[in-house]
């Protein structure tokens, strides 16, 4: 493993960091920053981890990679950044996203695993008539020692002998699961026993945060066996089959992955899983936990379509025939869009960032850069044997361009930046003795890696050129009180009535762009969209179209002329009525005043979780 000298990075340990602002600083410190670390220790622990899957890396190039990312023209997925270089971290956590078919009860056990491991995942509702028919009535019970600390919330069905002990493990939540859906499906009753489930605020090793305790896990195991009593005699319906998604994330989610990204993909003309998520009771209860996307036909009706999006904010569209032009295998998305896969396959992120470059040359060179990392970080051997499989037969990759808005370009210079990306994959893959990617470029959206680098999340615009950012934080978080001492202005969260969150104010300012959200058009963004699918994403371009009311009739227009050059795409509308919401547009002089009462070099804490609007549309993964 080639270590990198001290004496290489004195210089950027005396520098410390180079974040543009304290939300940047405090992202950073919340998500990334394990056991103290610095800004340099990461982007070590990342690198040397990286090039340590191929031996052949140069001392050079591993330099120049660490120089990348330290200076943000390169960067890693969050993912990347929080498990690189870890030790005993299980190798499937180290990818974003997955994507399933839901053809057996067993991809609800998959799904759970990978988002389990943080990973978001897409599950396709496409071909659920391959489900097995619910064959009777099945009664569950729960057992639970007394004095297990959680026991109340268990409420157990019985106090006796174990049949079957749920072990304290990922494995063995998965296994309930499991054991729950087989005993359903086959109509016979299933006992199981959570007393060895640790207690909720129990430290979880590895990958962070702090146990649940059984209650997530028994609401799950209670709920799925409600469904399938639901439809004895029967297939499930797709709602029947999303609420179970749904289930499984809302469990996962409590468990201690923040937000458990799932996207769920029906068919065009289901109506009952296109209505779903207008119940509003049910949305509250479990169906926030996935966005919903239809796989789109052709003429889908799109004034109506576009409607229920200003109305709901969904449905997403994804175009498996345009998708099927470049990757004729893909029979899902993953949760935010920007990647078609096969089944049971991950996807593999990096970004480069132009914007950061001094120079077309600087950001073709960091363009090549990303695209080695990305490949060496498919070289890792996955336990899943089909997921292993589809990984070393696609080698896929998702080199991303970062930051579209921040900088000029035409589709000559997309052109240019692809075969870059495209010639320097196929090179490496022929020096590593690995298949060629089937694919190698997208655009994802750049939640939390945006708010790092400072930049405008992937396709999409600044929102304003001055603007207020809103990010909330535990009103016991460690950081809370190093923020307010560097004078960011914090005030109670109008929307969780037990006080225990607060909501910061970050001033941004974008003065010398030429788009923003707040001006540019349906017109403008649909545009914008087809040259970067057309000119550079061979996998897909992760787009929220933001409207106003009076564009619905446009933007339905706009899709239906466009949809043979789009992918995928979601749409919401740019009104929404929230009280301190992510986003808020404020004049120079409020931006001025705002800005000169806070301390950008405070050095904060470590700890704690800032609770940000990651990305443009949909939920991603935590990290």
């Amino acid at each position: 493993m080639n270590m990198l000298s001290e004496e290489f990075l004195k210089s950027y340990r005396d520098a410390g960091d180079c974040f543009p602002n304290l939300l940047a600083r405090a992202t950073y410190l919340s998500k990334f920053c394990r056991n103290g670390e610095s800004w340099t220790d990461t982007v070590k622990r990342v690198v040397e981890d990286n090039v340590s899957k191929d031996p052949n890396v140069s001392d050079a190039e591993e330099e120049e990679l660490f120089d990348s990312i330290w200076n943000m023209r390169v960067m890693p997925p969050g993912r990347g950044l929080w498990t690189g270089g870890v030790r005993g971290m299980h190798p499937a956590a180290k990818f974003n996203c997955w994507g399933t078919v839901l053809d057996s009860p067993e991809e609800w056990c998959w799904t759970a695993d990978m988002l389990m491991l943080g990973g978001g995942v897409g599950v396709s509702l496409l071909e659920i008539e391959k489900l097995p028919v619910v064959r009777g009535f099945s009664r569950l019970y729960v057992g639970c020692a007394s004095e297990h600390p959680n026991v109340g919330e268990v409420q157990p069905d019985y106090v006796g002998d174990r049949v079957y002990s749920i072990p304290d493990s990922r494995e063995g939540w998965v296994d309930a699961l499991r054991t729950v859906l087989a005993c359903g499906f086959a109509g016979k009753d299933a006992r199981v026993d959570v007393t060895d489930v640790r207690p909720r605020g129990e430290p979880i090793r590895t990958f962070g945060g702090v146990a649940c305790g059984p209650g997530p896990l028994v609401h799950l195991l209670r709920k799925v066996n409600e469904i399938l009593n639901g439809a004895i005699g029967r297939q499930l319906n797709s709602v029947e089959c999303l609420d179970i998604t749904n289930y499984v994330g809302l469990c996962i989610r409590s468990g201690n992955v923040r937000r458990s990204a799932l996207i769920v993909v029906g068919k065009p003309d289901d109506q009952a899983f296109r209505d779903a998520k207008k119940d509003f009771a049910a949305v509250l209860s479990h169906r926030s936990t996935s966005n919903n996307s239809i796989a789109v036909r052709g003429d889908e009706g799109w004034a109506a379509l576009v409607h229920d999006m200003s109305e709901f904010g969904e449905p997403g569209i994804l175009n498996f025939d345009r998708a099927h032009a470049d990757d004729p295998g893909a029979v899902v998305v993953n949760p935010c869009g920007e990647i078609f896969l096969h089944k049971r396959e991950a996807c593999c992120l990096v970004e480069f960032f132009p914007s950061r470059c001094e120079s077309l040359t600087a950001a073709r060179r960091a363009a090549v850069l990303a695209t080695r990392y990305c490949l060496r970080q498919r070289l890792d051997r996955l336990p899943d044997a089909e997921s292993d499989a589809k990984q070393q037969a696609n080698m896929r990759l998702g080199v991303a361009i970062g930051g579209v808005c921040d900088f000029d370009w035409n589709t000559r210079t997309l052109d240019r930046l692809y075969l870059d990306v495209r010639s320097a994959a196929d090179d490496y893959a022929l020096e590593l003795d690995v298949n060629a990617p089937i694919a190698v470029s997208c655009i994802k959206p750049s939640g939390t890696i945006s708010l790092l680098v400072g930049a405008s999340p992937g396709m999409h615009a600044p929102f304003a050129p001055y603007y207020i950012r809103r990010a909330r934080f535990a009103s016991n978080d460690p950081m809370v009180a190093h923020l307010v001492a560097a004078g960011v202005p914090m005030e109670p969260d109008q929307y969780d009535q037990t006080l225990n969150t607060l909501v910061a104010t970050f001033p941004m300012a974008n003065p010398d762009r030429k788009v923003y959200v707040t001006t540019e058009t349906v017109d403008d963004q649909i545009q914008r969209l087809v040259d970067l699918q057309n000119h550079w994403a061979d996998n897909a371009v992760s787009a929220t179209v933001s409207f106003e009311k009076s564009e619905e009739g446009r933007l339905a227009e706009l899709l239906a002329a466009n949809i043979q050059d789009i992918k995928s795409v979601s749409c919401l509308p740019k009104a929404h009525g929230y009280t301190q919401a992510p986003y808020e547009e404020i004049t120079k002089e409020q931006y001025e005043s705002l800005v000169a009462g806070i301390d950008n070099s405070a050095k904060l804490t470590y700890g704690g979780d800032v609770l940000v609007d990651e990305c443009a549309g949909g939920a991603c993964p935590v990290r």
